[in-house]
């Protein structure tokens, strides 16, 4: 089942997913893992799920499906509207990405995508700041 199908960030379809999770006990660790993600994909865009849950905060990277992936990021939109639609599902879950390229916050593409009742957040690459939207 590929990751952009699954209904929810709990549903037995991510948990059966061989799919990189990364469990860690702080927000700030949580970042510097997305940090090194995203120094990992340097130049495409780097992108995933954050999840915090009882356990620890998981970091979970998703592929990058835009046509461009040095300039932008692009997770199923669909799969985001629906999950949105399921406020205690999206109670403790963010869409993460990198900006490899510098840029500080979110671009302007990043805000016109913004679903309303999703967290976002952009980790500048090379610096590590961070910045939720």
């Amino acid at each position: 089942m590929p990751v952009d199908k699954v209904e929810s960030p709990y549903s037995p379809g991510l948990q059966k997913l061989d799919i990189q999770r990364i469990a860690l006990p702080t927000l700030e660790v949580a970042y510097e893992a997305i940090f090194n993600l995203g120094m990992e994909d340097a130049p495409r865009e780097a992108c995933g799920l954050l999840v915090n849950e009882s356990l620890g905060i998981q970091v979970i990277p998703l592929v990058n499906r835009a046509e461009d992936p040095t300039g932008s990021y692009r997770v199923d939109n669909d799969t985001l509207r629906s999950l949105a639609l399921k406020p205690h599902t999206w109670a403790h879950v963010a869409v993460w990405h990198t900006h490899p390229g510098g840029m500080i916050g979110p671009s302007a593409e990043d805000l016109e995508h913004k679903l309303h009742s999703v967290k976002y957040l952009v980790v500048t690459i090379p610096t590590g700041e961070v910045t939720w939207f």
